[in-house]
């Protein structure tokens, strides 16, 4: 098991930040996303905190405006009523209002967001200003295995810890829950935002096939044969989609891939 890099801060916690890198201060971690100008990026939640909600998680950051057609928003799937929740963050209204997240939904007050947002759980930040951006996201970092609810048909979901993963590595571990096949169409499916080309990236588990270098591992749905065993390594903060074909909730618990008790 890796052990977890603690990095000793300077005068209060003072800290230097990698892009989508994560840096900690004993337990409290942090992730520092690129947001790049008018573009969508698919974000994940990889902390704990006391508190849930966008006015937290995300706070007074991105572009508001006083209108939620300019203002950047953050897009919920919601798996029970399969379909997109959004949010804007009112800015430049000169009330109290000001710096907050609201339900994209019409209101006049707006109303707050009431969305969730927990460890491991996925979401869009869409950006609609005309300038790149940084996204800070923080919280404690999980010292034990994180349950993170997989509900039937598509998922948003993240690695519930902030480190790397690669899709085909032993720690990742979401094979557990997964049901492969011999064909793409039958299988479940991990689906990621490329946010340079602004394009989704399918991948598909190969099962049954007798062949060892193929079954068990991820491959690129391109329709490619033999197909592409997958190389992606899914940063902190990143989010991505499982597709489950099959009519049930399960839960995913990745391994927990450091020791927060660990001696230097």
């Amino acid at each position: 098991m890796k052990k977890l890099i603690i990095t000793l801060a300077l005068a209060l916690s003072a800290s230097i930040v990698a892009q989508a890198q994560a840096v900690y201060s004993n337990t409290v971690g942090m992730v520092k996303l690129s947001i790049e100008k008018t573009s969508l990026v698919f974000v994940s939640y990889p902390f704990e905190s006391d508190e849930t909600n966008l006015d937290t998680i995300v706070g007074d950051q991105l572009t508001g405006a006083g209108n939620s057609g300019s203002s950047d928003r953050i897009i919920v799937w919601s798996s029970d009523s399969k379909t997109y929740e959004t949010f804007w963050k009112v800015d430049g209204t000169g009330t109290a209002y000001d710096g907050k997240w609201y339900k994209d939904d019409g209101q006049f007050p707006p109303v707050a967001a009431d969305v969730t947002i927990s460890t491991g759980s996925g979401f869009w930040v869409q950006s609609r200003s005309s300038e790149d951006q940084e996204l800070v996201i923080n919280g404690n970092v999980p010292a034990e295995p994180v349950l993170v609810s997989i509900p039937e048909g598509l998922a948003q979901v993240g690695i519930p810890y902030p480190v790397e993963m690669n899709v085909n590595s032993t720690e990742f571990d979401i094979n557990a829950i997964a049901k492969g096949a011999g064909n793409s169409g039958s299988s479940d499916r991990l689906i990621f935002w490329d946010k340079d080309t602004q394009s989704y990236i399918f991948l598909w588990l190969v099962e049954g096939t007798g062949q060892a270098q193929y079954d068990g591992f991820w491959h690129y749905d391109d329709g490619a044969f033999p197909p592409t065993k997958a190389d992606i390594a899914i940063k902190p903060g990143t989010g991505f989609w499982f597709e489950r074909r099959e009519n049930s909730d399960t839960s995913w618990t990745p391994e927990l891939p450091y020791d927060l008790n660990a001696e230097e």
